[in-house]
């Protein structure tokens, strides 16, 4: 304690001393003529003066360069975020743009006017492989209901299995329960297309569609283009369905069998047209 004492004590009359140099200086500055004792304060106190001035205009100095660093760091921040979020509008009107442009598309390649159809988006596919169907962003809600026909590509993909609020399950042609009444477009020979798993090996399978009871006495061969009779009271007539592949006749002898191939590749959906129904049930 008395070693504490005796510290403050030499500090406080250092810095009284110190004062007493600085007032002398200051007052020997201002005189005309200043006293020996002024002049000997100047000596003294100016070069701690000069060095104390540097450090304060060097320490100004370090001040304003760290708070211009820090104030064009945050600019730049600032920058970068108003520039990350304008690179999110642009992807947002770009899709919006590809997206209305895709609409524009699925009307034209099936020759229909925008009343006539709603257009979906696919939201995702069936997660059970055994199940080839997918769901898409309209609903109820929209005027969407079962058994209306989708389109995509030119040709059908399936049709509207359930129809919830928003969402609907859209069964795809390649489904082990779908069946669509079809006529060959070169020979008008008429076959039931329903869905086909074929195995490939090695564990993997591919989704196609399977022409049957097509009288023997008709003619069907590979790379014909089949199309919707209308016949089976959901499909419209005239829309494409697949193109034959490998044909064989089934045990019997009395019918063909034709592997094909459906028209639109439906492992790559993105967006599809929902057909508004007509009169008479069709479509």
């Amino acid at each position: 304690m008395l070693r504490l004492h005796r510290k403050w004590k030499w500090l406080f009359f250092a810095a009284l001393f110190a004062g007493g140099l600085v007032y002398l200086s200051r007052s020997g500055a201002a005189a005309p003529n200043p006293t020996w004792y002024q002049a000997l304060a100047q000596r003294v106190v100016s070069p701690a003066a000069r060095i104390l001035s540097g450090v304060a205009a060097r320490w100004r100095g370090f001040s304003d360069g760290y708070l211009g660093w820090r104030g064009d760091r945050q600019r730049r921040v600032d920058l970068e975020a108003e520039l990350a979020a304008l690179r999110l509008e642009t992807l947002r009107l770009r899709e919006e743009n590809r997206a209305l442009q895709a609409e524009s598309v699925l009307f034209a390649e099936h020759g229909l006017p925008k009343g006539e159809g709603r257009p979906a988006r696919v939201l995702g596919y069936d997660p059970v492989p055994a199940f080839r169907s997918i769901t898409i962003d309209r609903g109820s809600e929209h005027g969407v209901e079962p058994d209306q026909v989708v389109v995509a590509g030119g040709g059908v993909v399936g049709r509207v299995m359930r129809s919830g609020r928003r969402s609907s399950q859209v069964l795809l042609v390649t489904d082990l329960n779908s069946a669509v009444d079809v006529v060959d477009v070169r020979t008008r020979a008429r076959g039931l297309l329903v869905g086909k798993r074929k195995e490939m090996g090695l564990k993997r399978e591919r989704w196609m569609t399977q022409a049957e009871y097509v009288s023997a006495s008709e003619e069907i061969v590979p790379g014909d283009l089949l199309l919707t009779s209308g016949l089976d009271g959901v499909f419209p007539k005239g829309l494409p369905v697949g193109v034959v592949g490998a044909v064989k006749k089934d045990s019997s002898g009395l019918f063909w069998q034709a592997e094909v191939d459906p028209y639109v590749e439906l492992n790559k959906l993105e967006e599809v047209l929902v057909l508004t129904p007509r009169e008479g049930g069709e479509g």
